[in-house]
């Protein structure tokens, strides 16, 4: 039975090479790249010892600053929340964003509709105002007013200043 020997540079690359490739999150190895996908990777020793084929004595051994490295790596990849939890809650705010979004665009749809409602009666006062002082120009009042788009209010031509006089009662 013939042993396998690898030279230490090389072995030391393919470390190296494995201890990067489980910092960015992309494990060759099918286990690791499963726990990446799912969001519980973890930088640690065993997972360098899994990514690279090296055993774990001959890496603390032979290269313990790669070893110390991956140690310290040990909760910073890993979440706490998997990642399907964090898609779930994502797509929870999502529709919560698009459910105020559309309340929002029927609010203002609401307010648009009141403020073109508001142009026209605007217009309409205006048209209203500018013909009452032409009338007041060429001589007299209008004996009734128009206020707003839906009332009518009419105004006596002489008007007395007593209450009793605007309700109809005889003034005493």
């Amino acid at each position: 039975m013939a042993i396998k020997t690898v030279p230490i540079a090389q072995e030391r690359k393919e470390v190296e090479a494995a201890l990067d490739r489980l910092k960015r999150g992309e494990p060759k190895e099918k286990s690791l790249a499963e726990r990446a996908r799912r969001g519980s990777l973890k930088v640690n020793l065993n997972s360098l010892t899994l990514e690279s084929g090296v055993k774990r004595h001959r890496i603390e051994k032979l290269y313990p600053d790669l070893a110390a490295e991956a140690t310290t790596q040990g909760g910073e990849r890993g979440t706490s929340v998997p990642l399907r939890k964090q898609l779930d809650e994502r797509r929870r705010e999502k529709a919560n964003a698009e459910r105020q979004l559309q309340q929002a665009q029927s609010y203002n749809f609401h307010l648009m509709e009141r403020i073109s409602k508001y142009r026209v009666e605007v217009k309409l006062l205006n048209e209203k105002v500018a013909e009452l002082e032409n009338e007041l120009a060429n001589g007299g009042p209008s004996d009734t007013l128009y206020f707003g788009s839906d009332d009518v209010i009419g105004v006596p031509a002489k008007t007395s200043k007593r209450r009793g006089a605007l309700d109809g009662q005889p003034i005493t």
